[in-house]
């Protein structure tokens, strides 16, 4: 039974870290090369690092957020069981001590699956933790509904750049234009998220592995490439928050996923840990995967219209305008980067353009990174689409009269259940609909709606909304759940001293929280 225990959370943390890359790899990493053309590489080595550092404090902090919501719960009996709290924390919960790490944790439990019960997910007055629910809990009316909004369309505009990215992807593999192609991307992979949700995490796994696998090969080549062409870059630091916008979308986002993969985490000190661990890998992971992978594109593509004209040797296009006195040649550089950035390209067109036309004996590296992007971009748009359908989810089960957890019979509850599904399937089929019909009207919008759109409400999720979560989960009425230390004085003591945590003893009607800074003596 242990060891099925712990290969079960094995394969919690793996799919939790390839669920992140899944997130994260997605269209940022194809959009953002051709915001180079001006900067060059280092000024965006500066400004991606910062950008790194700041998504990964905001992971360690909503990993605390998404704790709280769960002891929030219970503590203030958003269940609707007309049981007293006390008497159901008396009756359901308790308090066990890991032999390992003599550590005091929470761990839930049922009185029918007494000592079985572990995960958020089975806790039958506990909703696991969404974006919805978080709005709920710690914004109050009014934010929460603009904060769902504002995550909805986050989410459509995300998955608008999949199916523009997608398609492109998937047209130069077999030769036609991507508006074709669009159609079939977006309903196929629609179909597999409304009605095959459940086989889709697994299978994102398998599929970011071998994606990642593909990402490194690719990588390694193309420097091999690069290495024989030898194009020369330039760095210009007045251009130096040019790719920040898109750098913040390249890294971004992965807190839109982590409701999904938090709810299978058994709530204990160490497993909680390791699952924020592994959300963290998966981010620094991708900041290594995307800071080589632009460095191996300018390698190659010419960043500039003019640097492209500059080298004959990239087949330029040149038109002579003859005139009565003098001759004017003019140079149209479309394979490099700034007019990539111009017609709303992914950075792999003008690379796999360069490569099969100037570097025949390189055709097949062309077709690996095209067979890569279109890996990448089916991987994202399942794993962006399953996120939105579970937000959607979560507004309704809350909008439904009555939840989960209330006393229903059999047949009652699943109608309900059926009701919910219903509604939900449909909700969800709106918003992709609403997808297919952009993608269809503006194909060649991609980057505008990644830098502009996406880059705008991700921001706004973040630095308003999510900030005023944490906030607010912090002080007034949440002030009670738990006491964890100041994130600078944890930070400090985690990474300097060590942590020296004590046993906190839970109040009558209160939760204990794992600390924001929690770790496996």
């Amino acid at each position: 039974m242990a060891s099925y225990c712990c290969k079960s959370n094995l394969i919690t943390y793996l799919q939790s870290y390839f669920v992140t890359i899944a997130t994260i790899l997605g269209t940022g990493i194809l959009g953002l090369p051709v915001k180079l053309a001006h900067s060059g590489f280092y000024p965006f080595l500066i400004s991606f690092i910062v950008d790194a550092f700041a998504q990964s404090l905001l992971v360690h902090c909503f990993t605390d957020l998404l704790q709280r919501a769960v002891a929030c719960q219970y503590q203030r009996g958003l269940g609707e069981e007309s049981v007293p709290l006390n008497t159901i924390i008396e009756e359901d919960i308790f308090l066990e001590s890991d032999e390992d790490d003599g550590q005091t944790n929470v761990q839930f439990t049922g009185a029918i699956m007494k000592g079985k019960m572990q995960h958020i997910r089975e806790v039958p007055l506990v909703q696991p933790p969404n974006l919805h629910l978080l709005a709920k809990l710690f914004l109050g009316c009014g934010l929460e509904q603009v904060f769902d909004l504002l995550v909805i369309l986050h989410f459509v505009a995300l998955l608008i750049c999949y199916a523009l990215a997608g398609s492109e992807a998937f047209a130069q593999l077999i030769g036609v234009r991507h508006i074709y192609v669009i159609p079939v991307f977006v309903w196929v992979l629609t179909a597999s998220v409304l009605f095959a949700v459940g086989l889709i995490q697994p299978v994102v796994s398998i599929l970011t592995l071998f994606k990642g696998l593909l990402l490194l090969g690719t990588t390694t080549i193309t420097f091999y490439v690069g290495v024989s062409v030898s194009e020369k870059t330039t760095n210009d630091f007045s251009y130096v928050g040019a790719p920040f916008l898109m750098g913040s979308v390249a890294l971004g986002g992965v807190f839109n996923t982590m409701p999904y993969t938090f709810e299978k985490v058994p709530y204990k000190r160490k497993q909680i840990f390791l699952y924020r661990l592994s959300v963290q890998l998966g981010l620094w992971t991708c900041v290594i995967f995307n800071i080589f992978w632009c460095w191996a594109v300018l390698d190659i593509v010419p960043q500039t219209i003019e640097s492209a004209c500059s080298s004959l040797s990239y087949g330029l296009a040149f038109y002579s305008n003859n005139s009565a006195r003098e001759t004017s040649i003019t140079c149209h550089g479309e394979l490099s980067l700034e007019s990539a950035a111009v017609n709303g390209e992914i950075s792999t067109i003008p690379l796999t353009k360069l490569l099969q036309r100037d570097h025949p004996q390189f055709t097949w590296v062309a077709i690996l990174i095209q067979v890569f992007i279109a890996i990448s971009i089916t991987v994202s748009y399942l794993t962006i689409g399953t996120a939105l359908h579970h937000t959607v989810g979560g507004i309704v089960q809350f909008m439904s009269p009555s939840r989960a957890g209330t006393t229903l019979s059999k047949a009652k509850s699943k109608k309900k259940l059926s009701q919910e599904w219903l509604i939900k399937t449909g909700l969800s089929l709106v918003a992709f609909v609403i997808v297919f019909l952009v993608a269809m009207l503006d194909p060649q919008g991609f980057v505008d709606i990644l830098e502009k759109f996406v880059s705008f409400t991700m921001n706004v999720e973040v630095g308003i909304f999510v900030f005023l979560m944490l906030l607010f989960s912090h002080h007034g009425s949440f002030k009670d759940i738990v006491h964890p230390p100041k994130l600078l004085a944890g930070f400090l003591n985690q990474t300097v001293h060590g942590v020296n945590s004590s046993q906190e003893q839970t109040q009558s009607g209160q939760i204990q929280l794992m600390p924001l800074t929690s770790t496996i003596n």
